[in-house]
C-alpha cells in the first residue's frame, strides 16, 4: 500500500512540477521579468537546498510542498514498515507539533523552515497510523463533541490569524483537522449523495494540480495585487478549477480506451 501511494504521488509530483514550471514561466513574461536570472536562480545552490532540506523551491507553486513532503514520509515508512519501528516514533508526533506552532513565532524562521516533512508532514501522518490502530480513541467522542470541535477550532483559526498573521499552522486548525477527520472516521459506512462521491474521487486531483497555477496566473494577467479580493479570489478559483475539473474527466471518460483501440 505504501509503495502504491509512493508512485501515485511522485506521478502526481511530476505532473504539477512541469505545469508550475510552464505557468512560472509565463508569470515572467506577463511581468517582464529577466528570463535568464529566473531560470538560472532555479538552479543556485539555495534554491536546491531549500528544496532538498525543507521541500520548497522557486520552480514549484507554493502549496506544492507538502507532495515532496509526503514523498519524504512515504520513504521514511517505507523504510521503517517491516521493522516495527513506526510505533517508537510516536513520542515525536506533539513534540514536532509543538516545535512547528513555536518556532513559527521566530523572526528568523521563513515559513518553510516548519512548513516542510519534519515538523507538518511526518507528525500528522504518524498521528493518522497512531489513530488508526487506536479505534476506541475516537469512538470516545460523540457527534456533538466533534462537531464543537470543528466549529470552536475554526473560529481559533481565524483569530490566530488575525493576531498572529500567516502561520503554517494554527493551534485551532488542530481541533478543526481533528474533528473533521474522528467525524469521517465515525460515518466512514454512511451512503454519500453519489454525486458528492463522484466529484470527490475523480475531480480533487485535477483541482489540486490547477488551482495554484489558476491563482497565479490570474494575478499575473489581471495584474491584481495580492491583496485585493483576498476572500473572494479563493471561491472564484475553486469553481473555475472544480469546473475545468469536471470537464477534463467527463472528456476522458468518453476518450476512446486503449482496449477499445487494440480491438478495433
Amino acid at each position: 500500500k505504501i509503495k502504491k501511494s509512493l508512485r501515485s504521488t511522485v506521478r502526481m509530483t511530476v505532473i504539477c512540477t512541469v505545469l508550475n514550471c510552464v505557468v512560472n514561466t509565463i508569470n515572467c513574461v506577463l511581468k517582464g521579468r529577466d528570463m535568464f536570472y529566473w531560470f538560472t536562480s532555479w538552479m543556485s545552490g539555495e534554491t536546491l537546498l531549500n528544496l532538498v532540506a525543507f521541500n520548497y523551491g522557486q520552480l514549484i507553486a507554493s502549496m506544492m510542498w507538502y507532495l515532496f513532503a509526503y514523498i519524504y514520509v512515504l520513504l521514511i515508512l517505507l523504510v521503517l514498515t517491516n521493522s516495527g519501528l513506526i510505533k517508537k516514533l510516536y513520542f515525536l508526533i506533539p513534540v514536532l507539533l509543538i516545535a512547528n506552532l513555536v518556532m513559527a513565532d521566530t523572526l528568523e524562521i521563513r515559513w518553510f523552515h516548519v512548513g516542510n516533512w519534519l515538523f507538518t508532514a511526518l507528525p500528522f501522518v504518524l498521528l493518522g497510523i497512531f489513530l488508526r490502530e487506536k479505534p476506541d480513541i475516537i469512538a470516545r467522542f460523540s457527534n456533538i463533541t466533534l462537531w464543537v470541535m470543528i466549529v470552536a477550532g475554526t473560529a481559533m483559526t481565524i483569530a490566530e490569524s488575525l493576531v498572529f498573521h500567516e502561520h503554517v499552522l494554527y493551534v485551532g486548525t488542530l481541533f478543526t483537522v481533528w474533528g473533521i477527520f474522528f467525524l469521517s472516521i465515525k460515518h466512514k459506512d454512511k451512503k454519500w449523495p453519489e454525486p458528492l462521491c463522484w466529484f470527490g474521487n475523480h475531480c480533487t486531483p485535477f483541482i489540486f494540480f490547477m488551482h495554484c497555477a489558476t491563482r497565479d496566473l490570474a494575478y499575473a494577467i489581471f495584474e491584481m495585487p495580492k491583496g485585493n479580493l483576498r476572500f473572494v479570489m479563493p471561491v472564484i478559483i475553486y469553481f473555475f478549477t472544480g469546473l475545468v475539473s469536471m470537464m477534463i474527466v467527463i472528456v476522458k471518460k468518453n476518450l476512446p480506451s486503449k482496449a477499445s483501440k487494440t480491438e478495433a
